[in-house]
């Protein structure tokens, strides 16, 4: 393998780990209703309610939030 090869690898690699880092994961427990974020348990609330609004305005909705299951797990309505 070459060196530009090689450069190109580790610079994809570095670039997904930085992207998954500060991502919140949509579950499959989310639908029109209600939607829950698995987050790194550092982002705020208004980060968090702003990332379920993306979400709840696909079925014309508006987040509020719920409950947290844990310091990860959160969970939002779609009114």
């Amino acid at each position: 393998m070459n060196q530009k090869n090689m450069t190109m690898r580790l610079a994809l690699i570095f670039f997904a780990l930085g992207m998954t880092a500060c991502a919140n994961i949509l579950t499959n427990a989310s639908n029109s209703n209600q939607v829950t974020l698995i987050s790194s348990g550092n982002e705020s609330m208004e980060k968090l309610t702003e990332q379920a609004n993306a979400y709840c305005v696909k079925y014309g909705k508006k987040a509020s939030f719920k409950e947290n299951e844990s310091q990860f797990v959160n969970i939002f309505n779609c009114n």
